[in-house]
């Protein structure tokens, strides 16, 4: 499979129309004419996702988070994110990321993290932030779940669930489902109807509309400390999972996409690997 042929495809389920006006998703590091034999998966592109890379010897890796947001000063040894650079260049290793246009697809990882706490068959059609697409610019091409699932449901930030538990019903669900180490904002187990699934950083900006749309709590990855205080005082319950938790259940979607797409087009022959990063520690 040609590196093009990785990039079309995710672009057709994540088009980089739909990233935020500062995001960098795209390709990265690398030539869209490269072959490829193997492909490595993870949330981000650090020193010990780099040292997975070139055991594996896998030809590109695919991010999350991309690797850059602003130019680099300079390509030094001395210099730990510019010492990585090298070594992609030095062992010809591409980089492609997804990042806020994945967060916006409908079967993005808000969706997937709403599958990890079964929580998916409850969610609402409209997401809290939508993103300003025409409905006809929906591609239709996913093949890890079949489209019919999210017709109706546009691009956008934060997934909406119906639900009937209690703050402490949640919290379990959570905890026993992804996130041993969740963090709360609250003391209380108050009724819960209305939550809010937004993997990786809650922007605070989003909390008028959390409020407008009467949520009663808001599953993330991390929040501001003074943002949590804001939702408490406006009856919302937070629960943090940690940044990484919420958003690296997306990795296994992308791993099996790929390969899916691959098995059909010729690339049978595709390796494709995940990099978990670093598990939580419980002492």
């Amino acid at each position: 499979m040609k590196l093009h042929s990785l990039i079309d495809f995710f672009e057709s389920i994540a088009p980089l129309s739909w990233q935020e006006p500062w995001d960098k998703s795209g390709l990265q590091i690398g030539d869209p004419e490269q072959d490829l034999k193997r492909v490595l998966f993870a949330l981000d592109l650090d020193g010990l996702a780099l040292q997975r890379a070139i055991e594996a010897k896998v030809d590109a890796v695919v991010t999350h988070h991309p690797l850059f947001f602003k130019p680099l000063e300079g390509v030094r040894s001395f210099v730990p994110e510019e010492q990585l650079v090298r070594s992609l260049l030095f062992h010809n290793i591409s980089v492609y990321s997804m990042h806020t246009n994945l967060d916006a697809a409908p079967w993005g990882v808000n969706d997937q993290l709403a599958r990890r706490l079964g929580l998916a068959g409850r969610l609402a059609a409209e997401p809290l932030i939508p993103v300003n697409i025409p409905a006809d610019s929906l591609p239709i091409g996913n093949p890890f779940k079949k489209f019919e699932d999210y017709v109706g449901r546009p691009p956008g930030l934060g997934l909406v669930a119906r639900v009937d538990l209690s703050r402490f019903d949640l919290l379990r669900i959570c905890r026993e489902g992804l996130a041993p180490a969740a963090q709360v904002n609250f003391g209380d187990n108050a009724p819960l109807k209305l939550v809010v699934l937004a993997g990786g950083s809650w922007d605070g900006a989003w909390l008028e509309a959390a409020v407008h749309r009467e949520v009663d709590a808001i599953i993330t990855g991390e929040m501001k400390y003074h943002d949590q205080i804001a939702c408490r005082e406006r009856g919302i319950a937070v629960f943090c999972l940690g940044h990484d938790v919420s958003e690296r259940v997306i990795l296994p979607f992308l791993q099996e996409s790929l390969r899916s797409f691959a098995q059909k087009n010729g690339g049978e022959s595709l390796e494709l690997f995940v990099h978990e990063g670093i598990a939580h520690i419980e002492l």
